[in-house]
């Protein structure tokens, strides 16, 4: 915590004797350090420290003085108290040398970082009275090593000069410390790098997450105190990840020294996900090789397979309020109060077992073949209805008004019953009529061309 300097007659000071310095200070000199010794910076870093020499009147009476210089070295080197001397602040604390009225004052020169400490009005240093001179707000110099400190008092009137050196150390930190990531953010698990700070004679083990531990390997030699750690392939995170430092001077103790840090992912990967509110999120998309995805947009949600196209919705039952869809294909049951398309186009349309609703409004529907095992509507109401066959294998049944504007087929088969408000015409394949229903007065049916009957033909009227 301190070093101490020249004590009266030459007790343990170094002294020095030259242009006229006396081989002997008058007074006495100790010196300590905040921190004690001093740390030097990490890299890129800074590390400011204090100073305080306390300056004693041991020779059993007043010692007339003029002032009392402390030279400071400056610059980068180990023996380099500081780089930049003119952060350094000096004042005079405690003084018991003269009465307050006479209290010494401190002055800096900017320069240099000398610092000289100066009685008012010339008064003597009191017998076994002491001050403290304090130099602090300075950064330390960056190289670990032993700093010396030459004091000059200089008595007045011309008398000789008289010095000592004071000594100070400063060195790196003998615990590890600042533990960090490089990037506290990364994109993936194999991304990530810990470093910290520390000496070589300690031994370091990291402990993942999952709570193993992995020996950091020890290395000799190097003279650097910046320490790098990465997990093993196939060890890496998959989620936010928090990673102790532990520190310990020989085998089997008991850590002596524990730190943390922690790296998130940008895209953790978890085993389940239960939100208790909402889940935000612009898409939803699977994890296997192919896999389509959920985009949800204004309007609602967009499935799409795995080339990015629009994809298809399977489910066991679907049941919707309002359903607008260019495609749709159900193979259970669908319920919806009210159905809208504007088209509807497809290679098959099916629906296996039961289609109900209350309402069914299509401007258009397209389809090779279109199979209704069961429909049953209050209203079905369809503008262009155009197939290549429609069967229905029970019956169609409109509870309301079944509205058809133009219904072509190329073959219709109507197990149950066929009620039709307006005229039913077939047509050869040139387009020609071949039977017509007449649905004005006199009502009955036309037929063009010839007419076979195998059975019976009745007429009543």
């Amino acid at each position: 915590c301190c070093a101490k300097g020249s004590a009266p007659m030459g007790a343990s000071a170094r002294t020095t004797e030259s242009r006229g310095f006396s081989a002997v200070a008058s007074l006495s000199y100790e010196i300590l350090t905040d921190p004690a010794p001093l740390q030097v910076p990490e890299p890129g870093g800074e590390s400011r420290g204090a100073v305080y020499i306390v300056v004693t009147n041991q020779t059993g009476k007043p010692v007339t003085w003029g002032s009392i210089e402390v030279r400071v070295p400056v610059g980068t080197a180990d023996g380099d108290l500081t780089s930049v001397p003119t952060t350094i602040n000096a004042r005079v604390e405690q003084n018991t040398a003269t009465t307050k009225a006479d209290e010494p004052t401190a002055s800096r020169d900017v320069t240099t970082g000398s610092v000289r400490v100066t009685p008012r009005n010339n008064a003597p240093f009191k017998k076994d009275g002491s001050l403290v001179l304090v130099l602090d707000g300075f950064p330390v110099s960056a190289t670990p090593g032993v700093v010396l400190l030459r004091i000059e008092e200089r008595p007045p009137r011309g008398a000789a000069r008289k010095s000592v050196v004071l000594s100070l150390l400063k060195r790196a930190p003998a615990v590890p410390r600042n533990f960090r990531a490089d990037k506290s953010l990364v994109a993936a698990g194999k991304d990530v790098v810990l470093r910290w700070e520390g000496p070589d004679a300690l031994l370091y083990e990291v402990q993942a997450p999952d709570g193993s531990t992995e020996s950091v390997p020890p290395r000799t030699g190097t003279g650097a105190t910046s320490w790098q750690w990465s997990p093993k392939q196939g060890t890496e995170p998959n989620r936010d990840a928090t990673y102790t430092l532990t520190a310990k001077t020989a085998p089997g103790q008991q850590p002596q020294h524990v730190l943390t840090t922690t790296v998130h992912l940008q895209s953790p990967e978890f085993d389940t996900l239960t939100a208790t509110t909402a889940v935000h999120t612009p898409q939803v998309q699977g994890t296997t090789g192919q896999s389509g995805q959920v985009t949800f947009t204004r309007q609602g949600a967009q499935i799409h397979d795995d080339t990015g196209a629009l994809g298809t919705l399977t489910a066991d039952k679907a049941q919707v309020k309002d359903l607008e869809t260019e495609q749709a294909h159900v193979t259970g049951q669908l319920n919806a109060a009210k159905i809208e398309m504007d088209e509807f186009t497809a290679g098959k349309a099916w629906v296996r077992t039961y289609f109900g609703s209350d309402e069914i409004g299509v401007n258009k529907l397209v389809a090779g073949q279109t199979r209704v095992n069961g429909l049953t509507a209050g209203q079905a109401e369809m503008t262009d209805l155009t197939v290549a066959r429609v069967r229905v294998d029970e019956q169609l049944i409109v509870r309301g008004e079944g509205v058809v504007q133009e219904f072509l087929a190329g073959q219709a088969r109507v197990s149950g019953k066929l009620t039709t408000s307006g005229p039913l015409e077939f047509h050869d394949q040139a387009g020609n009529v071949l039977l017509e229903t007449i649905h004005e007065q006199p009502f009955g049916l036309a037929v063009h061309g010839g007419l076979t009957v195998w059975g019976r033909l009745m007429h009543s009227g």
